[in-house]
């Protein structure tokens, strides 16, 4: 009787590669994925490529790493059931976004909308909105705001950002968006008038 064994996963890239270069993506001694470039050059791959990749592949690691962070703890705090609900019209033209600074939480007309980082950057730009009309931000004037204390290893802006954004397409589409303008660069777009309060 032949014996089971596990399926066996082909590589991506060339079929007869002549040079191939592996490096382990290591966060703190754990193994998060490997690196592999191919070449149909023999001996293509030399020292200071293996430095050069190995750099390059110390941040991938990172990366991997936040994010699989990012997803454990989104996974780790519920959110409330979706309902279909029909949407909220705005009252007299104007939706209440309240900011639980406590909880990090963020509430739009008495409904949960984000919590955590990306609450905090949307309570950021929309103060910012009311207090000067400005609409236009970049992601690097959001890297050095000291108020929104981003990790300084790798804070993953782009990815809290692409959550924020999906947030409100799903909850405010037609109230609050963001729209990327250029790269690291964005709008705040206001379909209605907001009232801003901190609770």
């Amino acid at each position: 009787m032949p014996s089971w064994r596990p399926p066996r996963i082909p590589f991506p890239g060339l079929a007869n590669p002549e040079s191939l270069l592996g490096i382990p993506l290591l966060v703190r001694s754990e193994l998060v994925g490997v690196l592999c470039l191919e070449s149909e050059v023999p001996y293509r791959f030399h020292e200071e490529d293996k430095a050069a990749i190995e750099l390059l592949g110390s941040y991938i690691a990172l990366a991997i790493q936040n994010v699989q962070m990012y997803e454990r703890t989104a996974d780790a705090v519920p959110e409330p059931a979706a309902v279909d609900v029909p949407r909220q019209e705005p009252v007299n033209g104007r939706r209440e976004i309240a900011f639980y600074e406590s909880d990090e939480c963020l509430l739009i007309d008495g409904e949960y909308l984000i919590r955590s980082l990306p609450a905090k950057i949307l309570w950021k730009l929309l103060t910012i909105r009311t207090e000067t009309g400005r609409s236009e931000f970049t992601n690097r004037e959001l890297r050095l705001d000291k108020s929104l204390n981003l990790p300084g290893w790798k804070d993953n802006l782009e990815s809290r950002l692409l959550l924020l954004r999906r947030r409100l397409e799903q909850k405010c589409p037609e109230d609050v968006r963001l729209v990327p303008v250029a790269r690291g660069r964005f709008a705040l777009e206001l379909g209605c008038e907001l009232t801003l309060r901190r609770v």
